[in-house]
């Protein structure tokens, strides 16, 4: 083989395209890199070989040669081909394009094939549509580059943006230290992510990681649930006690967050466990050592909640010392349209459709400023890709899944009421006693009266009492 010939199969075999040639028997003659790569094989078990051999070993569900044959003609279509990626057979969609060879009296002597998948089009046509956007910040006009993605177990990161970029770095500098760690940011910005992020990149990796969300926890069962309990602790108790959720992160990390939501009552104890490494469960006198990392996560000002005295200083300093703050995505806009394509690839193989979203479309999101942040982003992408019955999102599309989402913002009487049937129904189901649930409603309604006045003569005047009872009610409830 010459000069020429070696290099018209260099170019050939850096093509993105998969290519291939098929004689008129059916059988592969040629095929490039590309697309023995999709398939899997090696060159010497394609060549030679029939289509209809791979086709019938579910390599992929369409002969186009044989259309190609029938109808004398250039061709495209979509078919399935089945995609091995380092040993895992994943099924994608392909589009194919197919171009008759004739001979010298007319014959269709070879097939010339292209295929394509169509995950790869949806990347190259957002690219493009990313390069060619005009963001009204000039930060935006600089050439887009390919998005740096981190991925962990299960998880992708993407992170085109300037800062993105920083936080990913301080994280994995800081994943192999145990000092604490706090992750700031608004709700759906990705806390929890980057807490998974640290883990996996950490030496505890091979340990579980243990999430505790104080919010989503009530608070009678907060103190149970985090430090588990002994049998017979108290009444309704599992008679053979129960581990807790601390106690599960021995050797692995330990995850609090919304930390923002810990009652007040329980900080001190949290401090005490992150100094000691000691927990002690409800009803015993035993305590036992937990070896775990501390990651924490608000999102709410905790500097704030400590001026306010509902956040304790000491615990707030404990656990502050490593500090990352995640920007809301009106911040990063770089990195909307590589998180969209991410979302649509991900979405369009969860419920096996194909959708592109218009450059107009693109526009649209981009220019938005999410106030719900990546969750949002998210969830306005699945409902673009489940609730469209065309390929191609435009931006009429996306003005309704954004207008339907700020309605959602403000939930009606009706929406409040469900949710408050679902909270107390919740609360049956945990058997939760009347004087308990009486009990935590003044607990909390006398905290936030001493939160807002500044003596507790003032608080019970606002609560039309008196102060000797507010100061009873203020030490049984440990306020």
């Amino acid at each position: 083989m010459n000069d020429d010939n070696l290099f018209i199969m260099d170019i050939l075999n850096s093509s993105q395209k998969g290519m291939y040639i098929v004689d008129n028997q059916k059988k592969y003659v040629y095929a490039n890199n590309t697309f023995l790569s999709i398939l899997g094989i090696s060159r010497e078990e394609l060549i030679g070989h029939s289509v209809y051999e791979f086709r019938d070993k579910g390599k992929y569900d369409t002969c186009v040669s044989d259309i190609v044959f029938r109808e004398k003609n250039y061709i495209s279509i979509f078919g399935n081909i089945a995609v091995n990626s380092n040993g895992v057979i994943r099924n994608e969609r392909l589009m194919i394009n197919a171009t008759p060879v004739y001979d010298q009296f007319d014959n269709i002597e070879y097939v010339h094939v292209e295929i394509e998948l169509v995950s790869d089009i949806n990347a190259r046509f957002h690219e493009a549509t990313a390069r060619n956007l005009s963001f009204e910040s000039s930060s935006f006009n600089t050439a887009i580059t390919k998005p740096y993605s981190q991925r962990m177990t299960g998880t992708s990161i993407i992170a085109n943006s300037h800062l993105m970029k920083k936080v990913l770095s301080t994280s994995l500098n800081i994943a192999n230290v145990d000092t604490t760690v706090l992750i700031s940011g608004a709700t759906g910005t990705g806390k929890e992510i980057i807490a998974e992020y640290i883990h996996e990149n950490s030496n505890r990796k091979e340990y579980p990681m243990i999430v505790i969300n104080c919010a989503s926890i009530p608070e009678n069962l907060l103190e149970s649930t985090l430090f588990g309990y002994d049998k017979g602790s108290f009444s309704g108790a599992s008679p053979t006690g129960k581990t807790g959720l601390i106690e599960q992160a021995n050797r692995g990390t330990l995850f609090l967050d919304e930390i923002n939501s810990l009652p007040l009552g329980l900080q001190g104890k949290i401090l005490r466990v992150i100094e000691t490494k000691k927990i002690q469960r409800i009803g015993s006198s035993k305590e036992l050592s937990v070896d775990f990392r501390l990651l924490t996560a608000t999102n709410e000002n905790l500097k704030q909640k400590v001026l306010n005295g509902t956040f304790r200083s000491d615990l707030y300093y404990r656990i502050n010392i490593l500090p990352i703050h995640l920007p809301r995505l009106a911040e990063r806009k770089e990195d909307i349209i590589p998180l969209t394509q991410h979302f649509n690839e991900m979405y369009c193989k969860k419920y096996n459709k194909n959708r592109i979203f218009s450059s107009d479309a693109l526009n649209k999101i981009v220019l938005y400023n999410w106030p719900g942040n990546i969750r949002e982003l998210r969830n306005a992408i699945e409902r673009a890709i489940v609730m469209t019955d065309h390929e191609y999102i435009d931006s009429a599309d996306i003005d309704s899944i954004i207008d339907m989402q700020k309605n959602e913002l403000q939930p009606s009487d009706s929406q409040e009421l469900y949710n408050e049937n679902v909270y107390l129904e919740s609360l049956l189901e945990q058997n939760v006693s009347l004087q308990d649930y009486i009990n935590d409603c003044e607990k909390n309604y006398l905290s936030t009266a001493l939160n807002k006045y500044d003596s507790t003569y003032k608080a019970a005047k606002a609560l039309g009492t008196n102060q000797s009872l507010i100061m009873r009610r203020k030490k049984q409830y440990n306020l």
